[in-house]
């Protein structure tokens, strides 16, 4: 087992459970030849504390746990007969309840069955997200992963708009039938990494490892999309009030540096999507976001951003051919307003093109390639640059905006 790798795996204490009830099993069989294949070089710092915990749930520091272990292993020897080895379980329990005196009143359970309740413990029972209170522990260790690591990672809280005239409206087993599909959805089409929690009542939240907030905002938008899917064919009375969410996005270490500050961030940012009129995504940097539709304007569908650091790009209309190079003067989920120099080619206009983009800031690209319909040219005549707005064929992945992020620093435009 990588043990290094687990620091980053949300079940990460399920599965050192697992690898230690191995390793104890083994041990059983054939002390000898178990004590022989490991040493303490190889074993990470936490392992003889999982051993202990394992077997009794007592909590030591490594150092006392691993001196438990071995006098745990010699008071086996010492109780076993020639003829019946005594199982480590055994020995442990006698261990701890006669010569450490640590337990007073034990109770047998099959490990089946505590972790089926420790399961039951960490999961909200209507919907089986996480608890807020699992949620919380999820939180402070990526905190503590993204520090040693300089990683960012973001939070989302939702919260579904009118559940409360829709309850009232439909009755609480529509109600509660739209926790649960809304809940579905959200587990469903985050990534593996993501974690997703009842915070109580109609309000959710998710973390995102290693996600900058155009990562989260890109599958805040695909939930969102999802979501309208899901009840789309809901034939209820109610038809005013479509299942909709609004949402609110805090990064980290951006917008907080600690737990309670970082959901109190999302949560205003909450409030805020509320305030603009529901079914909204907003983030901490979208002041003025909506500053278009109170002047009277359309404004756009996707959030847009500049990128602060210089990017090459290689525009081309088919995988051989170059045509020319380029900029990104700003970005979204659904296009690219691009600067070109050079002369404009009658045949430019109006076509499908693919775009490499082969260098943010100092770092070198590799297969971060966009494809779309030009909508927009436009050339400045005392000059020989021109600008080309591109509508995406597919919206951007959160994979490909984390890149897009990190290397180019990118801003609200």
């Amino acid at each position: 087992m990588d043990f290094e790798a687990l620091d980053d795996v949300p079940e990460r204490d399920s599965l050192i459970n697992t690898f230690i009830a191995d390793f104890l099993s083994n041990l059983d069989e054939n002390e000898d030849q178990v004590k022989d294949s490991f040493s303490d070089d190889s074993l990470p710092p936490w392992f003889y504390k999982f051993i202990i915990s394992f077997l009794t749930n007592l909590e030591f520091d490594n150092e006392e746990a691993k001196q438990h272990f071995y006098k745990i292993l010699n008071h086996r020897g010492e109780i076993s007969h020639s003829k019946k080895k005594i199982d480590i379980r055994v020995a442990a329990l006698d261990y701890f309840i006669n010569t450490a005196k640590i337990l007073k009143n034990p109770i047998f359970i099959e490990y089946g069955l505590f972790e089926k309740i420790y399961t039951h413990s960490k999961e909200d029972p209507k919907t089986r997200c996480y608890n807020p209170r699992f949620f919380k522990e999820f939180v402070q260790k990526e905190i503590i992963r993204a520090d040693r690591y300089q990683q960012k990672f973001s939070v989302i809280l939702l919260d579904l708009d009118n559940f409360k005239t829709v309850n009232d409206k439909e009755g609480h087993l529509y109600g509660d039938e739209v926790l649960i599909r809304f809940s579905n959805v959200l587990r469903e089409h985050v990534r593996g990494e993501d974690i997703v929690s009842r915070f109580g009542g109609d309000e959710f939240a998710i973390l995102l490892p290693q996600t900058g907030r155009i990562g989260a905002r890109a599958i805040a938008e695909r939930l969102k999309e999802r979501i309208t899917r899901e009840f789309t064919q809901d034939n209820r009375s109610v038809t005013e009030f479509k299942i909709t969410f609004s949402a609110g996005i805090a990064t980290y270490p951006f917008d907080a540096t600690d737990y309670n500050s970082l959901i109190e961030t999302a949560d205003k940012a909450l409030y805020r999507s509320k305030f603009m009129g529901k079914n909204t995504i907003y983030d901490h940097l979208e002041h003025e976001y909506n500053q278009q539709v109170r002047d009277g304007q359309e404004h756009r569908k996707s959030q847009r951003f500049r990128l602060r650091q210089n990017n090459i790009i290689s525009l081309l209309d088919n995988p051989d051919l170059v045509k020319i190079n380029a900029r990104i003067v700003n970005i979204s989920n659904g296009g690219v307003l691009l600067e070109c120099h050079g002369t404009l080619s009658d045949d430019l206009k109006f076509k499908d093109f693919g775009f490499n983009v082969d260098k943010l800031g100092a770092q070198i690209m590799e297969n971060l390639n966009l494809k779309g319909k030009v909508v927009r040219v436009n050339q400045e005549e005392s000059r020989l640059k021109f600008y080309i707005a591109l509508k995406f064929d597919e919206e951007i992945s959160p994979e490909m905006w984390e890149v897009i992020e990190k290397f180019g620093e990118t801003a609200v435009d």
